[in-house]
């Protein structure tokens, strides 16, 4: 009896996730381009896709309130976006951490710590 409700249980709850969104798409990646009508991302397979900016758009990072202007080329997105027409606008932007390969200058990349031995073979 406990497997059965365990069972039922996790059955409402992937139904609620999978609706939670209603209808809306969701695009991951690295932003490769911004501008002050859209956004391009590229998710892990290589795909690029444009996304509109709309003024009703909303802009998280670490959960807090940021403007369109605060994105940049190489941070990492997770855009909420609905389908109006041919087209993707963006209802939520959730920014995530960037990293840059500008910003690894300087860092000690090298070294043999705790019997790590990274030098090249």
């Amino acid at each position: 009896m406990k497997r059965i409700m365990g069972l039922i249980t996790l059955v409402l709850l992937s139904a609620t996730l999978l609706f939670a969104h209603g209808d809306e798409k969701h695009v991951m990646g690295t932003i490769t381009k911004v501008s002050d009508s859209f956004v391009t991302v590229k998710d892990k397979q290589g795909k690029v896709v444009d996304v509109a900016i709309t003024p009703n758009t909303k802009f998280l990072r670490n959960g807090k309130a940021v403007v369109a202007k605060d994105i940049e080329v190489g941070d990492r997105v997770v855009v909420h976006a609905r389908q109006n027409g041919n087209k993707l606008e963006a209802t939520t932007v959730k920014l995530g951490d960037t990293m840059k390969m500008n910003d690894m200058k300087g860092m000690d990349l090298g070294g043999d710590k705790k019997g790590m031995n990274t030098s090249p073979k």
